[in-house]
C-alpha cells in the first residue's frame, strides 16, 4: 500500500501537467482556420476536459459548440452536446434543468435517428424519473431502451436497463417479476464478465429475497456481492452490502457476526467520507449493542448517530421512535375526541336556532340560486364571444408567424446563393465582401427567426437578440462566448422592428470590425455592449479592450461600405455616431425610443 501511495504521489504532478498540456493544445486549435464543424468538436472536447472540475467554464465552451453546430445545421452533434449538458446538471442535483437539456437532446437525436445518443438520453431521463419516484415515466423510457437497444453493440446500456427494470418492480413490491429481470441482468453480467455490475445485481437480488422472507438466499447473495466488490474495489457498493448483511444477521439474532459486519461498514464509510452510510452504520451498531445488552456502547453509538444526522442535515427518529409514535398517536386521538365533542356542542347549538332561522335561510338560498343562474348565463355568453375572438387571433398569429418564417427562409436562400458565389470567386476582396454581406443577412434572419419562435409578434427582445448575435460573432472569429459581455438595462427590452433592425445591423458591423481588427496580439479579448434607458432615451455604447486608434486614423473618416452603412443606419435612428480610440475603441450614440 505504501508503494502504491508513493507511486500516486509521484505521478499526480505528471497527470496535472498532462491535463494542462491537453487544454493548451485544444485552445491552440481554436486559432487555426478550421471549418465550423471541426471548431464545434474542439469546443466540446474542451468542455469534456473541464466537466465536473470547472463547470462554469465547461458550460461556456459547450455553449460555443452548440452555437457552431446550430449555425452549421449539425443537429446530430447538438443531440450529443445537450446530453452532455444534461449529465452535468443531473450530477449537480439540478433535476429540472437537466430534464430540459435532455428533452432538447431527444428532439435532435430523434430527428437524426441517432440511436446511440438516444439510448443514453432515455437512460438519463429515466434516472431522473426514478429519483422523483415517478415509476410509470421511468418504466416507459426503460422499455424504449430495451426495444431499440441492441445488446450486442450496446451491452452495458442493455445490462443496466435490465437491472433498473428489476428495481422498478421491486419498488412496486412485485418481487417475483423483479427477480425475473434481475436473473436476466445477472446472466448478461456473467457473460460480459462485468464484475462491478454483477455485484450490484446480486445485492438487488438479495434485497428482493429479503423482502420475500427468503433469508438464506438473501444472505448468500449479499456475501457473494461483498466478495466481488472487495476484488473490484467498489467501496460504496461494499458499504451497502455490509449494511444489508448486518441488518439481516441482527434480525436472525447472530449478534457477534452482525457486530463485526456493522463495524466493517462503519470503518469503510468513515474512510470514504460517506456521511449517510456512516450514520446508517452507527444506527445499526446502536441496535446491535442494545440487543447484546451493552448499553454503554449502545448509547455512544446513538450519540454518534445523532451527530452524523445533524451533519447530514436530515431528520430521523431517535432510539425511542416506537414509543414516541405511540405517544403521538395517543395525543392525536385525544385531540380528535376533544374536537368531536366541541363539534357536537356546536351542532347542538345550531339545531336549537334552526327553527328560527329556517325561513330566512330559504329566502337567501333562493336569491343566491337566481344570482348564480344569471351569472352562469352571462358567463356562457362571454365565453362564446371569447372563443370566437380567440379563433380569429389564432388565425392572425398563424399568418404572421408564417410570414416571418418565410422571410427567414428567403434570407437563408439568399445566404446560400451568396455562399455558392463565394466558392466560385477567387479574388480575396470579393470573398471578403460576400462574407460581410452574409453576416448582415444572418443578423436580419435572426430577427425573423426570433419573431417566428416568440409568442409576441409586435416587437423583438433586443437583449436576448444582441446576446446571441454577439456571442455567435465571437465564435465565428475564433473567440469563446465569454469574450462578449453585455450590460443592458432597459425598462422594457422589447423594441419595435423599425428600431430593432437597424440597431442589430449596427452591432453586427461594429462587433465584426472589432473581432477582425481590434485584438491583434491581445491575449484576453473583451467586447462590451452597453444599453441604458432613461425616460424613453436610449444610450448605446460598444467598446473593446483592443489596440484602439488615433484621431488621424479615426475609422469614421474612412470610406468603407461597412462604416457608411453604420452611419446611414444611425441616421435612421435620428442620431449621430461618436468614436473614441485611446484605450481601446469605443463607439456610442443616443436615440429616442418609439
Amino acid at each position: 500500500m505504501k508503494l502504491i501511495a508513493l507511486f500516486l504521489l509521484l505521478i499526480s504532478p505528471l497527470l496535472a501537467l498532462a491535463q494542462t498540456s491537453r487544454l493548451d493544445s485544444l485552445k491552440a486549435e481554436l486559432s487555426k482556420n478550421h471549418p465550423d464543424s471541426e471548431r464545434s468538436k474542439v469546443f466540446n472536447n474542451l468542455f469534456l476536459e473541464l466537466a465536473f472540475k470547472d463547470n462554469e467554464n465547461a458550460f461556456a465552451y459547450l455553449d460555443s459548440a452548440i452555437l457552431l453546430a446550430e449555425r452549421n445545421n449539425d443537429s446530430r452533434a447538438m443531440g450529443r452536446y445537450y446530453n452532455n449538458k444534461g449529465v452535468v446538471s443531473l450530477r449537480s442535483g439540478q433535476l429540472r434543468r437537466a430534464m430540459n437539456f435532455l428533452l432538447e437532446g431527444v428532439n435532435h437525436a430523434e430527428a437524426n435517428q441517432d440511436s446511440s445518443t438516444l439510448l443514453k438520453l432515455y437512460g438519463n431521463m429515466a434516472h431522473i424519473f426514478m429519483i422523483r419516484e415517478e415509476q410509470e415515466q421511468a418504466e416507459k423510457y426503460y422499455d424504449k431502451i430495451l426495444l431499440y437497444c441492441n445488446p450486442e453493440t450496446e451491452p452495458i446500456i442493455y445490462l443496466k436497463t435490465l437491472n433498473n427494470k428489476g428495481l422498478l418492480l421491486k419498488r412496486e413490491e412485485q418481487y417475483e417479476k423483479a427477480l425475473e429481470w434481475f436473473a436476466k441482468a445477472k446472466m448478461m453480467a456473467e457473460n460480459q464478465r462485468d464484475s462491478a455490475e454483477l455485484a450490484n445485481v446480486l445485492n438487488n437480488i438479495g434485497i428482493t429475497q429479503y423482502h420475500m422472507a427468503d433469508r438464506k438466499k438473501a444472505e448468500r447473495n449479499y456475501r457473494e456481492a461483498i466478495k466481488i466488490n472487495k476484488k473490484v474495489g467498489h467501496q460504496y457498493q461494499l458499504v451497502t452490502n455490509y449494511l444489508n448483511l448486518g441488518n439481516l444477521l441482527l434480525e436472525d439474532e447472530l449478534i457477534t457476526e452482525a457486530k463485526q459486519t456493522a463495524s466493517l461498514a462503519l470503518k469503510l464509510a468513515q474512510s470514504e467520507k460517506y456521511l449517510e452510510e456512516t450514520s446508517s452504520s452507527q444506527e445499526l451498531l446502536y441496535r446491535v449493542n442494545k440487543a447484546e445488552g451493552n448499553l454503554k456502547e449502545a448509547l455512544a453509538y446513538l450519540e454518534a448517530y445523532k451527530e452524523s444526522l445533524d451533519e447530514f442535515n436530515q431528520e430521523k427518529y431517535s432510539k425511542d421512535v416506537a414509543s414516541m409514535e405511540a405517544e403521538f398517536d395517543s395525543e392525536q386521538k385525544s385531540q380528535e375526541i376533544l374536537r368531536l365533542r366541541q363539534n357536537e356542542d356546536f351542532q347542538h347549538a345550531l339545531l336549537e336556532k334552526q327553527q328560527v332561522q329556517i325561513t330566512l335561510v330559504t329566502v337567501i338560498l333562493v336569491f343566491l340560486v337566481i344570482i348564480l343562474l344569471v351569472s352562469y348565463y352571462l358567463y356562457r355568453v362571454k365565453e362564446k364571444a371569447n372563443a370566437v375572438l380567440e379563433t380569429k387571433n389564432q388565425k392572425i398569429e398563424t399568418l404572421i408567424r408564417e410570414l416571418h418564417h418565410r422571410v427567414k427562409n428567403n434570407l437563408q436562400i439568399v445566404n446560400s446563393l451568396l455562399n455558392l458565389q463565394y466558392n466560385r470567386v477567387t479574388d480575396e476582396g470579393t470573398k471578403q465582401a460576400i462574407r460581410e454581406g452574409q453576416s448582415r443577412l444572418e443578423a436580419m434572419s435572426l430577427i425573423h427567426k426570433n419573431l417566428y419562435m416568440d409568442e409576441d409578434f409586435t416587437g423583438l427582445d433586443i437583449k436576448a437578440y444582441l446576446d446571441f448575435l454577439t456571442q455567435s460573432l465571437a465564435v465565428s472569429y475564433g473567440f469563446p462566448v465569454d469574450a462578449v459581455k453585455s450590460d443592458i438595462d432597459l425598462e422594457n427590452p422589447i423594441f419595435n422592428l423599425d428600431q430593432a433592425v437597424p440597431l442589430g445591423l449596427i452591432v453586427n458591423e461594429l462587433a465584426s470590425n472589432a473581432f477582425k481588427h481590434a485584438f491583434e496580439n491581445k491575449e484576453l479579448a473583451q467586447l462590451m455592449v452597453e444599453i441604458k434607458e432613461e425616460k424613453q432615451k436610449i444610450s448605446f455604447k460598444l467598446k473593446d479592450n483592443g489596440k484602439g486608434f488615433s484621431e488621424e486614423l479615426n475609422p469614421l473618416n474612412e470610406s468603407s461600405f461597412g462604416l457608411k452603412l453604420v452611419t446611414t443606419l444611425i441616421e435612421q435612428l435620428d442620431s449621430e455616431l461618436v468614436s473614441k480610440g485611446k484605450e481601446g475603441s469605443e463607439f456610442s450614440f443616443e436615440f429616442v425610443r418609439k
